[in-house]
């Protein structure tokens, strides 16, 4: 048994597999040659570590107001995480 280049940078950086498997099919895919800023945003904003963050009280106005300023289009989350409907 050998680690692969791969579970390294996953276990460096305390990356999920899931993550590292997303960024590597983007990476060599689609985004190869010619990534846009805003597709390499949406990569990163997608890794499964951020599913697991809570919003913090009050953070969904902070939030809201950041939505409607950035230059490209957000949607809202999938599923709401806040200390308020999360469960202890």
């Amino acid at each position: 048994m050998a680690a692969t280049t791969l579970g390294r940078i996953a276990a460096h950086y305390y990356l999920s597999h899931k993550t590292v498997g997303q960024f590597h099919r983007a990476l060599t895919g689609p985004l190869a040659k010619a990534a846009t800023l805003q597709q390499l945003l949406t990569l990163l904003c997608n890794a499964h570590e951020y599913a697991e963050l809570p919003v913090r009280h009050n953070e969904e106005l902070i939030n809201a107001e950041l939505m409607r300023s950035v230059p490209w289009p957000v949607r809202p989350p999938r599923t709401p995480r806040s200390f308020a409907t999360r469960r202890a």
